[in-house]
């Protein structure tokens, strides 16, 4: 492994000096049948137990291919998009970097195995105990790596899109950071489609001393998007999205904790640009304010989800707006809450096109 990661390295450098012609279309259609054919061999040797050092080793092998398919097609896409090449090399160089990690971590273990080789016998366990194992989902060692290096895969994209995309704008900044002074913590809310840059957003208010939180399903599949959270310097709420206990754990994170929790009033499943009471009703109960937020790109790749989500291309101009802080008046009634959220929906709508205005201000 370490000689194909040296391999791998030195072609990354290699292209970086001298930037080859990339067919995008075959890249990507070879890519995706690597994903596939590696995500059915990955399946079957996570059925195997997580203690074996062989196995590891050969699960650690198949991963360094899924990953390479991940980069390749996640490049592809690039290019295809925006003709830009070296995000091949460029990405080859972070898979090789993951796996250099990971296979000094297997390393490492094989040799205590060697020196102390009782130290890591598998605990016996009865076929009844495999079966209900396999039943419930469990955070396997096997699993948590696979975590790890997805998170760690996951958060160098998100700072390279981050990175790439100029901020060509921010209204409504300032009026930002004196509301989240004057408040501490309030309820920011972006619609679904804009999670990357409402993300950053809010990231970029913490010198004011805002503390981002972002709510994450309590259960094993939120595990990763916890880890994900934590490494993009944000706040864990672990809980329910939906119902009065996300509302309990929302309340408790806000008032206790002076935490501002990210809401997407559309999600978790939309209907698109839908306002959910959520937002309304935690306002109500907390006192704190509600902070709408829109982003705009000059380039953008529209998925075909339910929320239409837009990643801007790299090196595209975006602007971030803030809108106005709106405090909710306590005791409303049930035509007054419904009015209240399309009267939210309405100002994000707005704000969406003081954002597109803003950015083709000023070309």
């Amino acid at each position: 492994l370490l000689g194909v990661v040296g391999w791998i390295l030195w072609e990354a450098i290699e292209r970086l000096r001298e930037p080859r012609v990339v067919a995008g279309g075959t890249m990507l259609g070879i890519a995706l049948l690597g994903l596939v054919a590696n995500l059915a061999v990955l399946r079957v040797l996570r059925e195997e137990h997580d203690a074996n050092i062989n196995v590891a080793a050969a699960r650690l092998h198949v991963l360094g291919d899924l990953l390479g398919s991940i980069g390749a097609s996640i490049a592809a896409v690039v290019i295809l998009t925006t003709g830009w090449t070296p995000i091949d090399p460029i990405l080859s160089v972070v898979v090789a970097l993951l796996i250099v990690r990971s296979a000094w971590a297997l390393l490492v273990k094989s040799t205590r195995l060697l020196a102390d080789p009782g130290s890591e016998q598998p605990e016996l366990r009865n076929t009844l105990y495999r079966k209900m194992k396999r039943g419930r989902r469990q955070l396997t060692p096997g699993r948590m790596m696979v975590y790890r290096i997805a998170v760690v895969v996951a958060s160098q994209l998100v700072r390279f899109f981050w990175a790439t995309c100029r901020i060509h704008g921010r209204p409504g900044f300032e009026r930002a950071q004196a509301a989240v002074r004057e408040s501490k913590s309030l309820i920011p809310v972006y619609w679904h489609q804009h999670l990357l840059f409402g993300a950053r957003a809010l990231l970029d208010l913490r010198d004011d001393g805002l503390k981002v939180g972002f709510l994450i399903s309590a259960s094993v599949d939120g595990t990763a998007p916890a880890m994900l959270v934590q490494r993009v310097g944000g706040h864990v709420i672990r809980g329910s999205s939906t119902g009065a206990r996300a509302l309990r754990d929302y309340y408790e994170t806000i008032v206790k904790q002076q935490v501002s929790p990210a809401i997407t009033p559309d999600g978790p499943r939309g209907p698109v640009h839908e306002f959910k009471p959520g937002a309304v009703m935690l306002a109500q109960l907390t006192g704190k304010p509600i902070l709408p937020i829109s982003i705009a790109a000059s380039r953008t790749w529209r998925f075909g989800t339910w929320d239409k989500f837009e990643l801007p291309l790299p090196f595209s101009r975006v602007v971030i707006a803030y809108g106005e802080p709106v405090r909710m008046p306590r005791g409303l009634d049930a035509e007054s809450l419904a009015r209240m959220q399309v009267e939210m929906a309405q100002k994000l709508q707005e704000l969406q096109a003081e954002a597109r205005a803003a950015l083709h201000r000023d070309q």
